[in-house]
C-alpha cells in the first residue's frame, strides 16, 4: 500500500530504476503465444530497499 505518493509515479520509476535487473526470459503459454514477462526482476532485497527509499525521497520532495 503506497501513502502520500502517487503510486504510478512510484511504480514507474522503480521500473526505470531496476531495469538492469529485470529478468530477461520468454515464455511459451499453454495456447502458443510468447511472453515476456516485465515485471519479473532478479535482484536482492537490500538493493531493492535502497533504491525504493530512494526513489521515495525524491518523489516526497517534489510535493
Amino acid at each position: 500500500k503506497v501513502v502520500n505518493l502517487n503510486a504510478e509515479s512510484l511504480e514507474t520509476a522503480l521500473h526505470h530504476a531496476m531495469a538492469e535487473y529485470q529478468l530477461d526470459i520468454n515464455i511459451t503459454a499453454a495456447n502458443g503465444r510468447l511472453i515476456h514477462p516485465r515485471e519479473w526482476f532478479v535482484v536482492d532485497l537490500t538493493t531493492i530497499e535502497e533504491i525504493a527509499a530512494n526513489i521515495i525521497s525524491k518523489l516526497r520532495m517534489q510535493d
